[in-house]
């Protein structure tokens, strides 16, 4: 169950237990700063492992796993890097690959 609660929170219930997502907390600049040399170099290798690109689903799992945070934090983190796969995925095909990625680093930087 989500409801907004303001511009800014959504309200989101599940197992009788009530979250508070702050959709602003973590836009696509601050979930960039998350990742260093080692962690892009792990999703690197999770890239090549994928030949066809990463799923949207896959790529938030896998990011998850490298950024790791409390479960309540987890729920803005999932927002942040969803934001994040939709403004990489350049071409619209649901997949990103490493070359959109790495080009998205490069634009983003420049």
């Amino acid at each position: 169950n989500i409801q907004t609660v303001s511009s800014k929170y959504m309200k989101i219930t599940k197992n009788g237990k009530v979250y508070y997502l702050d959709h602003t907390k973590y836009d696509v600049s601050s979930i960039m700063m998350l990742l260093d040399k080692i962690k892009l170099n792990k999703l690197e290798k999770e890239f090549k492992d994928h030949e066809d690109g990463l799923e949207k689903l896959t790529f938030i799992n896998i990011m998850l796993n490298e950024l790791g945070k409390d479960y309540e934090d987890r729920i803005n983190l999932v927002y942040g890097i969803y934001k994040l796969f939709l403004e990489v995925d350049f071409n619209g095909d649901g997949t990103m690959q490493w070359e959109e990625f790495t080009q998205f680093i490069i634009d983003t930087v420049m």
